[in-house]
């Protein structure tokens, strides 16, 4: 049987998403897939400092979703002409 979810929090040793559920006994415990560490709460002064952890509660709506970039691409700038300059003059012999 999976334990009740009550909320996510943020690790304390690589700053990854950590899920807390309660325990059979009713304290919190903290789970960081990312890191694969576990915070058991022992006493009730320890569940009051994991449940303070709590950034998002269970029952709390999921984040709306970024909107999509749009897909009409944007008209490229036009940079104005240059203007053709003429080629030097060489006064030389072999000039015709």
């Amino acid at each position: 049987m999976a334990a009740e979810k009550i909320g996510d929090g943020k690790c304390p040793l690589c700053a990854g998403a950590m899920r807390v559920s309660l325990s059979k006994n009713g304290l919190a415990v903290m789970t960081c897939n990312s890191c694969n560490s576990q915070l058991f709460a022992r006493s009730g002064r320890s569940d009051e400092l994991l449940r303070a952890c709590i950034t998002r509660p269970a029952n709390a709506p999921e984040p709306a979703p970024a909107p999509s970039p749009s897909t009409v691409p944007a008209a490229p700038a036009v940079a104005p002409a240059a203007p053709i300059a003429e080629p030097p003059r060489r006064l030389g012999l072999f000039q015709w």
